[in-house]
Formats: C-alpha cells, structure tokens, sequence
C-alpha cells in the first residue's frame, strides 16, 4: 500500500527532532542541567574535582568549601533527580542552603552553660561524668569516615525539634551548624533564649535566633507523641505532657524576629526508650498522624514533618529487645512511605548509627555482618560491659574503643558514643546536620520526586563508604 505524501513528511519531521534532541541532550545535556539547577555536580570519584563558594558566607571559606550538590553523574535526567540542588527564592519566600566545609569544625569556644546539652553531653577525652562503665577516650584514628567536613547552613526557616534528650542534642548541633563559619558560638549563644517557668533543658524550650540567614531554631523537650489529651499534663521527666503557652511563647518569639507566626520544619524525635515505659506497641500510625495533625493545628498548617527512626542504645539487651525494637524502626519507616500526609519524610537514623557500630566493630577486631537496617546489631548483643550500680550496661561494639572481653567492668570509651544513648555530636553531628538539610530541600523543591530525594538524602550521608568531598589538593 502507498502512504499518503503527507504522513511520510510527518513522521520524517518526528525522526529529525527526535535525532537534534538526542544530540543535544547527549552533548549539551549536562551543561544545561547545571544551569537549571544552578550549580555543578561533583562525582563521588573525584574525577572532577570541582570547588564551589557560596559568596554569601564570605571569602573566608575559599577553598575549603564544597557545594551541597555533590553527587555522582549519571546521565541528564536522572542527574535533575539525584543533585539534590539547592532551593533559593528571593524576598520572605524559604530559603535553605548548606556547604560541607573541609577542615573547619564547629567553633564551641566561650560555651559554659553546663545544663546545656552541648555541655552535659559533649564526648570529652576525660572520663565521661555520667557514666562508670566508660573510661577516659580514645580519640578515633586519623583515616575515619567522620572528620571529613563539617555542615554550615543558611536559612531564613523556622526549625523546631521535639522529642528527649536526644533531640536536644540535635537541636543543639543544628543550632551550632547555623552560625557561619567565620563566627564563634559565643556571639550566638548570647541571643539564645529560655521560655517558658522551665528555661533550661531537660524541661523547657530554647531558641536561637538571628541564625545566619534570620532563621529561627528552637527545640522542645517532649517525651512520646505530641498529642491534645496530653496538654497540661506532667512535664519531662515526670510524665509525657506539654503546656499550650509554650506554643503561644515559641510563635510570639518568632513574631519578634520578623519571622511571622509560624515554624515551617518540625523534625520529631520518637523517644525510645521513653515510649516502652508505655509497653511496646505504645508507637502507632495513629499517634504519628496526630502529631502531624497537631503540628500543623499549632504550628502552621503546612509545615514539613521529619520523623526520625531510633539509633540502638543500651536499653535493647535482649533478643526480644531487638526484636520489638526493629519492628518500632520498621512501623516508623512504614508509615512515612504509605502516609497520605503532604510533606512527611523520613530521616532513618538507626540506618546511620548501624553502620557507625558497623565501622567501630571493625576497628575493634569484632566479627561483623554485611550492613544491612538494624541487622548488625545482632552479631553484638552478646558483648556487653558488666553492669554497675547505676549505670546501664553498655554493648562494646556501640562505646569502646577497645576490644575487652564480655562482662568487663569497663572500658576505655570511643568518640562516637557518649553514654550508649547520647551521641558524639563532635563526631557524628555534620552527617546529621547535611541529612536533615538535604531533606527540607527535598521537600521544599518541586522539580523533584521526593520520596526518591528522601532515600537518596539518608544514603549519602548516612552511609559511611560515600566519600563526599573531592580528594584535597597536595
């Protein structure tokens, strides 16, 4: 059969511009990615090794600085996806910006508030104060997956974490991470302010303000789930209640800052162990869809919600322990992947602290399993230190830095750990800070899959073996 001149013209014309688009996204593509996204990427092999300085935080961070947007090439679209590229919109619109910064800790210089969680639970080389079982530190070695860089953030956003102790350790570090690099912590902290009859952890709320890019970051010391029966209730540590005016004292300060009414991220903590004082089917979808719905009834009706996964501690022992603690981890992960809840994301921070155990047991000689979720922790349940009057016991593999045998009375404590609950945020505080920075932008930039941008945020820095910065100049 003939067909007609005018179908063969069209499907000449189709094929011709199918052709000029392949040329152009396989020559060209790349270059012009980098200008939708704004900045360029940097392969995790180094083959590249590109500098990036965001101008806003000074000269001073010259070649020390890398772009947030360093990822692995892979081809133009799935590129779009996996750069992660930083949002920034002009006037009052959000804006959140990071750099991983080569050789350039945290400045903790001048900081003396000792009931302050910087404080109470730093990792110092000294014998830790609240614990019997760990001995004076041992500082890691010099070739570790956790001194590579240190996060510093910009942004105009309204942070607030909830949870325990835990959480206002990493209210804290993400406090610390949004001063600029030139600054030390002693110009900040002077703008820190206690609300609320409780001012000072672990009861009460902090905010730092004039954060660098007029953010505010605040955090809250809530035990269990944020819910409406509980207000008025027994506060931290006697019970697992919350005072309404600390909502109307928390906004009224952003108010003051020029910052509105309103938080615009929550990152929440789920307070293991906390929560098995209630039994250990005390975590539900139900209650993590009233703290959503709470969250937005009180802090802004589109606020992002971040839930955390719990790191192992010293109060799994058993096998059951594991058992129903694995099982919490899983039903957190669950219903951040099938909630039809707008803007909730996951960080998996027990996937990170399994494989800092992971790496620590290899530096200890300890028999370790593939990495895998939560599963490591099995070939080391069984090496604890022996437990001593009023201490937990702590498993070797998590706060060692030595190989002792089981049932040891003590030993000499690592800097990654601090008590077998509390992290060394000294240590492991940049690779949290860069993930929970990583997953607001995922939420915030609307040219991205999120769920796709949320898994990709706890890979990269929560897995140990992803160099994330170029090899450094000799």
């Amino acid at each position: 059969m003939i067909r007609p001149k005018r179908t063969i013209i069209t499907r000449t014309v189709i094929l011709c511009g199918i052709a000029v688009l392949y040329i152009v996204l396989t020559t060209n593509g790349l270059s012009l990615l980098k200008n939708l996204v704004g900045h360029s990427a940097i392969s995790y092999d180094a083959t590249a090794a590109l500098k990036a300085v965001n101008t806003s935080f000074g000269a001073s961070l010259s070649n020390s600085s890398i772009s947030s947007t360093s990822n692995q090439s892979i081809h133009a679209v799935e590129q779009k996806l996996e750069a992660l590229p930083s949002f920034t919109f002009s006037g009052a619109s959000p804006s959140l910006t990071y750099q991983l910064v080569r050789h350039r800790p945290y400045n903790l210089s001048g900081h003396s508030n000792k009931k302050d969680s910087l404080n109470k639970y730093e990792c110092r080389i000294t014998k830790p104060p609240n614990s019997k079982s760990i001995e004076n530190r041992t500082e890691l070695p010099s070739q570790n997956p956790f001194h590579e860089f240190s996060t510093y953030i910009q942004t105009n956003l309204n942070i607030l974490f909830m949870g325990d102790s835990l959480a206002v350790e990493f209210g804290s570090w993400f406090q610390i991470a949004t001063q600029a690099p030139h600054k030390t912590v002693l110009e900040t902290l002077n703008k820190w302010q206690g609300l609320g009859a409780d001012k000072a952890p672990p009861h009460g709320l902090t905010v730092a303000s004039a954060r660098h890019g007029g953010g505010v970051i605040a955090y809250w010391r809530l035990l269990g789930f944020w819910e409406e029966r509980t207000a008025g209730r027994s506060l931290p540590n006697r019970g697992f209640g919350w005072y309404k005016r600390y909502v109307t004292e928390l906004l009224a300060h952003t108010k003051a800052q020029g910052q509105g009414e309103q938080f615009h991220v929550l990152l929440f903590r789920i307070s293991h162990p906390w929560v098995w004082s209630k039994g250990k089917d005390f975590v539900s979808h139900q209650k993590m869809t009233e703290t959503v719905r709470m969250a937005r009834k009180y802090l802004g009706r589109k606020v992002i919600v971040i839930f955390q996964t719990a790191p192992f501690n010293n109060n799994v022992v058993t096998t059951d322990d594991l058992r129903d603690f694995r099982a919490m981890n899983d039903l957190i992960r669950s219903f951040v992947a099938n909630t039809t809840l707008s803007s909730v994301l996951l960080s998996d921070i027990a996937y990170y602290m399994d494989n800092v155990m992971q790496w620590n047991a290899h530096q200890l000689g300890m028999t370790a399993a593939a990495p895998k979720k939560d599963d490591n922790a099995t070939a080391y349940l069984a090496e604890l230190l022996k437990a001593t009057k009023g201490d937990q016991r702590h498993h070797i593999a998590q706060v060692c830095s030595e190989r002792v045998t089981h049932d040891s009375e003590s030993c000499r404590g690592n800097m990654l750990s601090n008590d077998g609950l509390h992290l060394c945020m000294e240590t492991l505080g940049p690779r949290l800070n860069a993930n929970w920075a990583c997953l607001i932008q995922c939420a915030y930039n609307t040219s991205i899959i999120v769920r796709k941008c949320e898994r990709r945020c706890n890979e990269k820095y929560f897995t140990l073996d992803e160099h994330l910065l170029p090899a450094a100049n000799k």
